[in-house]
């Protein structure tokens, strides 16, 4: 005869990723007795987070999380978000080097600076 109190995990898998962010985000605020929702992370996602946080440790980062299956730090208390995608990034933040590293305040600098660029050319062509 079974054991009828024997925990078993039940996994989910979504097929739309707006409604599983929406889940994942909702599970944090609402606790429930005895059920988790995690992301599941790939070996290699799982690996940078350990090591990430090993870092954290040590005192090189402040801040180690994960977010919808990436890797983020934070070196410094007010500092920039710095998405981790491989083990030279870890090695760049070791090192106290930002180069290589894309940080999302310099992505979205990027993203203003290309679309400045895009309609300033637009403005002269049309003056001409």
């Amino acid at each position: 005869m079974p054991n009828k109190l024997k925990k078993r995990a039940v996994i989910v898998r979504l097929n739309n990723l707006k409604k599983k962010s929406k889940l994942v985000k909702a599970s944090r605020l609402i606790k429930l007795d005895g059920i988790y929702v995690n992301n599941s992370l790939s070996k290699n996602t799982l690996e940078l987070l350990c090591e990430a946080r090993a870092l954290r440790d040590k005192g090189v980062v402040k801040y180690v999380w994960k977010d919808e299956c990436q890797v983020l730090v934070r070196v410094e208390e007010k500092g920039p978000v710095i998405k981790i995608k491989n083990y030279d990034h870890l090695k760049n933040i070791i090192e106290g080097k930002r180069a290589g590293v894309n940080t999302r305040r310099q992505h979205s600098q990027k993203n203003t600076q290309r679309s400045q660029k895009q309609s300033d050319s637009t403005s002269t062509m049309k003056n001409k």
